[in-house]
């Protein structure tokens, strides 16, 4: 099959980020379909353009056995709500410039969020007579009432009318999370029109990486620790501040404790300046994914925070993969499939969203069970192993591909 694939941000291995996007598109191509991936130039972690594709509107390059279109957009997204609207819309139009230029296509394949992305590639499906296949990452409006981003009714039906619009018109509608399925199945939407295909866990390749210096010192200043480590986006999404309290309540009655929180995000300036004074929690800029392995094999424990809102629940981040993987213990915040997901794999302790005294205390009780601990990463790998195995869910996938082309 000929595919378009369409990515605001497709990080490579070498680079920070999200994994499936690369994942699926190599996927793909490593599967012998001629895909063409058209991404933004700039790195959602970053502002600054590559420097090999300064001054060129469309940059094309193949990796991975693709093609890969990376497109203009303008700087400074993250320095307010209007140049992110514009770096948004810019991504939109320019995804449809390249996709013109990309030849033919059996399928468009459209990842969403931002929202603007689903227009573009059911225009390009349109004028390639393709099909339009569209992946649900985040499910919005919701997401966003969720977080208390947008309140008023009007633009919340308004953003629901046009979120539906590019949903009634794709072949296939892939959700990310399960529960994401059942939203749209009780929003009237068909059962054979969407299937789920989760995040999921990497099988190792090559051995991981070594880090950086900046990161192996860091490390080295904490050898012999009892260390807590979570690794992925500090954005308004993630209660991080739920991980650095609960550091706070420990800073005494556990000094052996060190919370390492390596990443990127909104939030991370208010994380280190509430973690100041408490000396027990040490902060770690992104650092590509090929080194996250190496990382998580040193902490004794990993942890994820959710927020205390029901729709927080319907959520299966990569990360909680890649902990279960890393074969340590999981420490959840939060309720809903990550908590369903560490119960049924027994490899970790799930407590109340935004309860630092609970998060203390399943601190406490790894640190003094060190061996029930170890079991729990063990069972965690192993259950991660069996049913998160990103290679076989990826050939659902693309079974699903293959059907709805007739191939």
């Amino acid at each position: 099959m000929d595919i378009i694939y369409i990515t605001n941000h497709l990080p490579r291995p070498h680079e920070p980020g999200a994994p499936r996007p690369w994942s699926v598109a190599s996927f793909l191509a490593e599967k012998g379909h001629r895909v063409t991936a058209i991404c933004n130039q700039r790195h959602y972690l970053a502002d600054e353009l590559p420097g090999e594709a300064a001054g060129r509107r469309i940059y094309e390059t193949r990796e991975g056995g693709m093609a890969i279109m990376s497109v203009y957009t303008p700087s400074g997204r993250k320095k307010n709500l209007m140049r992110r609207i514009l770096n948004y819309f810019t991504f939109a139009v320019m995804a449809v410039a390249a996709g013109l230029k990309a030849g033919r296509a059996d399928i468009v394949y459209a990842r969403t969020p931002p929202m603007l992305v689903p227009l573009s590639g059911l225009l390009l499906a349109r004028i390639k007579s393709a099909k339009f296949v569209l992946e649900i990452a985040d499910l919005h409006p919701e997401e966003s009432v969720s977080l208390g981003l947008v309140s008023s009714k009007p633009l919340i039906a308004l953003w629901e009318a046009w979120e539906n619009f590019s949903r009634r018109r794709a072949g296939l509608m892939v959700a990310v999370v399960p529960r994401i399925k059942t939203l749209l199945e009780e929003k009237g939407f068909a059962p054979e029109t969407i299937c789920v295909n989760t995040n999921a866990w990497d099988p190792p390749g090559a051995p991981p990486d070594g880090p950086p210096e900046r990161v192996r010192e860091k490390l080295e200043d904490i050898s012999g620790k009892f260390i807590l480590m979570y690794a992925g986006g500090m954005g308004l999404a993630m209660a991080l501040e739920n991980a650095v309290n609960a550091a706070g309540r420990l800073s005494k009655t556990l000094p052996d404790a060190r919370f390492v929180f390596i990443g990127r995000g909104d939030k991370k300036e208010k994380l280190t300046a509430m973690s100041r004074g408490i000396g027990n929690c040490i902060f770690i800029d992104p650092v590509a994914r090929n080194i996250i392995p190496g990382l998580l094999a040193r902490a004794d424990a990993l942890f994820l925070s959710f927020h205390a809102v029901d729709f927080h629940g319907y959520n299966l981040p990569n990360k909680i993969f890649e902990y279960l993987g890393a074969g340590k213990p999981v420490i959840f915040a939060g309720r809903g499939d990550v908590a369903e997901l560490i119960g049924k794999a027994r490899c970790g302790i799930a407590v109340e969203p935004e309860n630092p005294d609970a998060f203390a205390e399943a601190v406490l009780y790894l640190y003094h069970n060190r061996a029930e601990a170890e079991e729990m990463g063990r069972r965690g790998h192993e259950y991660v192993k069996k049913n998160y195995n990103r290679y076989t869910l990826l050939s659902d996938l693309e079974k699903r591909l293959c059907g709805l082309t007739g191939q």
